[in-house]
């Protein structure tokens, strides 16, 4: 490649880069990588006319400060929730607090209208308080002697 079409490239993208930069600093948004605006979304396995009536309570404690889309999942099987939060629900956090918010609103959600209940995660192994005297009670019948 000659050094002039090399060089006209490189200012080509150098001009798309400040391109994007500019009109997102005009649209205050991010040029990329921003899921502020982003829909989380789960697929609850009930009709959506039901989600529709009674909604369940970890997404009707943050109704006001959601948005909230229920319609008909891909292929007839159950409803798809989508939410994201509004402009003004503000968390200590920030943003990222928000939307973390809203993902567990939607997973509680889920696991209420398909179970019941919300099903929390076994406790971690590690976390279980060390037994020395389990592993010496089985070592004595080891061994070769």
């Amino acid at each position: 490649m000659k050094p002039t079409v090399a060089f006209a490239a490189l200012a080509a993208g150098l001009a798309v880069g400040v391109a994007r930069r500019m009109k997102a600093r005009a649209t205050g948004r991010a040029p990329c990588g921003d899921d502020a605006g982003r829909w989380l979304t789960v697929t609850v396995n009930r009709p959506p006319e039901l989600l529709s009536k009674h909604l369940p309570e970890p997404l009707a404690r943050l109704r006001n400060s959601i948005e909230l889309r229920i319609q008909t999942a891909p292929g007839g099987r159950g409803a798809e929730v989508a939410a994201r939060p509004r402009n003004g629900l503000s968390a200590a956090g920030g943003p990222q607090e928000a939307r973390q918010a809203v993902r567990t609103a939607l997973r509680e959600a889920k696991a209420l209208a398909e179970t019941g209940e919300v099903l929390l995660p076994d406790e971690p192994a590690a976390a279980r308080p060390v037994r020395p005297e389990t592993v010496t009670a089985h070592a004595a019948g080891e061994g070769r002697w």
